[in-house]
């Protein structure tokens, strides 16, 4: 999710065995997100041009005249290990080619714009706690993770279309009775369990553009294994 839009990174397969993660751009004029989804796994053709202004981190940007569906998909097990075949870190200093700040707070990391060499990078997962809370006039998901080097990530924006509608589903599947606190105790129950233990379980985390404070914070593009509707099976309005 990016504001009212999306964004949409692909993979692109380089060699055998090999992708790296490329940006299409939406047609020039629309800024950086996409009015329309695509859901995760769905192959699509697109006539991809260098960005005119690459800015770092960013360097995955590329002019586009727009993407256009195909009927082929990658089931989940596939795509993670395309995934796991781009751009991965054992450390948080390998992720983007810079130094993460700060390691050792308690909130959220960033990086300054303008540095690093790529802004999307995977990370195996050892553990996750999920945080759900309220920002004016919305409910949101932040995630808390520990690699499987053993660092940890604090405050993550959880940005993953996917995760963002499941978190919506499950809000409204309880009552007036804090939602809220709800949520966040069924997610690190029965929905932690099963992304833990799934051997689908891996992340990519992103960075924002920093346009503001010219700081480029951490987010969670994408967790794996994606949301599932029995999850929610047996769960009880209030």
């Amino acid at each position: 999710m990016m504001g009212p839009g999306y964004c949409v990174i692909g993979l692109e397969q380089v060699s055998s065995g090999s992708f790296r993660s490329v940006r299409p751009m939406p047609p020039r004029g629309h800024g950086y997100a996409w009015s329309e989804s695509f859901k995760r796994g769905e192959s699509v053709l697109a006539r991809l041009t260098p960005a005119l202004s690459i800015k770092p981190p960013h360097t995955e940007d590329h002019e586009s005249d727009g993407l256009k569906k195909t009927d082929r998909t990658l089931d989940e097990a596939a795509l993670v290990a395309a995934i796991k075949q781009a751009e991965v870190a054992i450390t948080l200093e390998e992720m983007f080619g810079c130094e993460v700040q700060p390691l050792h707070s308690g909130g959220n990391c960033w990086i300054p714009a303008g540095q690093g060499n790529r802004s999307i990078c995977g990370l195996a997962l050892k553990n996750i706690y999920f945080q759900v809370y309220e920002d004016p006039g919305r409910i949101r998901l932040r995630a808390h993770v520990s690699s499987a080097g053993g660092q940890r990530l604090n405050g993550l924006p959880v940005v993953d279309c996917e995760w963002v509608a499941f978190l919506a589903r499950l809000i409204s599947g309880f009552g007036e009775n804090d939602p809220v606190a709800q949520a966040q105790e069924f997610l690190n129950g029965r929905v932690r369990q099963c992304v833990l233990h799934s051997p689908a379980l891996f992340a990519r985390i992103g960075l924002a553009r920093g346009i503001k404070d010219s700081k480029c914070w951490l987010m969670l593009d994408s967790l794996f294994p994606q949301p599932k509707n029995f999850w929610l099976d047996g769960l009880k309005k209030s």
